[in-house]
């Protein structure tokens, strides 16, 4: 059973960021209302008319992961409340983008963005949104944050921002490759989903004032959390349930994606020349039927499965670590803890 401290926490603070991301996310002149109401119905606050209408709106876990890193070193999370809104809406711009980028039509059971209003205007409502997100980091300064951390907090952003960038770029150039390594894959993976990971947890330990041997660690708890996150959301993609998702099933495959089970399969000596052939079929044939059949075949989701382990093995070692590295700081990672088991990235006896 999850444990109860951690329901309490994420009910204390879903309403403060949701309240926050609003904020944000609003213009009081009118003729401004649908580049904002474009960025509101991203989050899940609008519908298409641009009226209230609340929809699934995404598990807001980048910034529940700055406000815990605040809780676990004891600071008040309510200090860091800009930098994780400042992660959400970076990580809503990024998506906002991906689903033009890779012609999504539907995110979280709903028309995307640029297939309600036009590329252009999405676009520029992704734009908007990237902007908000240095804005809503500059908020650290009315909230008793000194200059310095606040310095350090946006130049992670900034670091963030490059990063995505590049991890984009690589997953899009990747769907033309015929073969992808594991390490070429989690070179990816690290700039793609990692780096944001990495920043959010390591936003929180300098606005709790955390010594430089905590940073680091939770620097790359944040990279390992990362990773783990995008193995288990690849997995998802091709046997997790449509409802989870709110995409169509194995969209990856049909976009050719050099997805985590795709990677570990071109690894594999039997798999290989079979999932080159059907990547190298036309563009428009859908090839996610035989595709499965073959990961199925040569057991290529239990070998994920082995890696994904290594993973959370690596998050329990480090988690050791931050406590290691925090000797004199009353901190508590219980809540933490919980929170990764509860997204999967723990197994269940870590608790």
């Amino acid at each position: 059973m999850e444990p109860e401290n951690i329901q309490l926490f994420l009910q204390q603070w879903q309403a403060p960021v949701e309240d926050a991301l609003k904020h944000c996310l609003q213009s009081g002149h009118p003729s401004l209302r649908p580049h904002y109401g474009m960025m509101q119905y991203h989050m899940g606050w609008v519908g298409a008319d641009l009226a209230p209408h609340p929809r699934p709106a995404g598990k807001r876990l980048r910034p529940m992961l700055v406000l815990l890193v605040c809780d676990a070193m004891a600071a008040n999370p309510a200090r860091a409340l800009p930098a994780a809104c400042s992660m959400e809406i970076l990580h809503n711009y990024s998506l906002l983008h991906d689903d033009i980028e890779d012609l999504d039509e539907m995110r979280r059971h709903y028309p995307t963005v640029w297939k309600v209003w036009g590329n252009g205007l999405a676009i520029n409502a992704g734009d908007g949104m990237y902007a908000c997100a240095f804005q809503a980091m500059l908020g650290l300064l009315e909230k008793e944050v000194g200059l310095q951390s606040a310095l350090e907090a946006m130049s992670l952003l900034t670091r963030a921002c490059v990063q995505l960038t590049e991890g984009q770029f690589l997953d899009l150039n990747y769907e033309s490759r015929a073969r992808l390594t594991l390490e070429e894959y989690l070179f990816m993976v690290r700039k793609k989903t990692a780096s944001l990971f990495s920043v959010c947890l390591e936003v929180g330990a300098v606005l709790s004032g955390s010594n430089e041997a905590a940073r680091r660690t939770f620097r790359r708890l944040g990279e390992q959390i990362g990773i783990a996150y995008q193995m288990l959301d690849d997995l998802a993609n091709i046997w997790g349930a449509i409802d989870d998702t709110g995409k169509a099933s194995c969209r990856d495959i049909i976009q050719r994606k050099k997805s985590f089970p795709i990677v570990m399969a071109l690894a594999d000596p039997e798999a290989q020349r079979p999932m080159q052939a059907l990547y190298a079929r036309p563009a428009a044939e859908d090839i996610s039927a035989p595709v499965v059949r073959l990961l199925h075949q040569h057991r290529i989701r239990a070998q994920c499965q082995t890696l994904l382990q290594q993973r959370q093995e690596a998050i329990q070692a480090l988690l050791e670590e931050v406590q290691a590295a925090t000797p004199d700081h009353a901190i508590s990672l219980d809540n933490f803890r919980a929170y990764l088991i509860r997204l999967g990235l723990l197994p269940c006896q870590a608790a």
